[in-house]
């Protein structure tokens, strides 16, 4: 998934959006994997290990 939709690009389509199906839908990806790699604490997570 890193490799489709890096976290940086994924963070920024929060930020223009949370609706996970237009997300989806824009990114070309299954709506399942915008619910599950979008999730806030999947998010936070991915950004602390980002930082280190």
């Amino acid at each position: 998934m890193e490799l489709l939709f890096p976290y940086g690009r994924r963070a920024k389509a929060l930020n223009d959006s949370t609706d996970y199906l237009e997300i989806a839908t824009r990114h070309r990806i299954p709506k399942v994997y915008a619910q599950r790699y979008l999730s806030t604490s999947y998010m936070e997570n991915l950004g602390r290990f980002s930082r280190m």
